[in-house]
């Protein structure tokens, strides 16, 4: 077993489309509801998750603390806010197989 079980995820959340947010855990597209138990997996399994949010400077504020909150509850009590002057966007989306 290594020492550091510590594991980066990086949610990004782009401005809402249409008024309905979307959210990427490691640049994959998913809900609030399956990032908070992913993250609770992690701590149950004795990993250490670090977590990174990359939101929009557009994003409403209410999205922001719904995100806050279900890390939270996943366990999680330190969260990286990196600091970009620009807007984010969806990540590119995987040419099909």
């Amino acid at each position: 077993l290594a020492n550091d079980q510590t594991q980066l995820f990086t949610i990004s959340i782009p401005k809402p489309q249409n008024g309905v947010a979307q959210f990427y855990l490691n640049d994959t597209p998913t809900t609030l509801e399956q990032i908070e138990s992913r993250l609770r997996l992690q701590r149950a399994q004795g990993r250490t998750p670090s977590v990174e949010i990359q939101a929009d400077r557009e994003l409403p504020y209410e999205i922001f603390v719904q995100v806050v909150a279900a890390l939270r509850r996943a366990g999680i009590e330190a969260v990286a806010l990196p600091v970009e002057a620009k807007p984010i966007s969806p990540p590119p989306t995987p040419a099909p197989r």
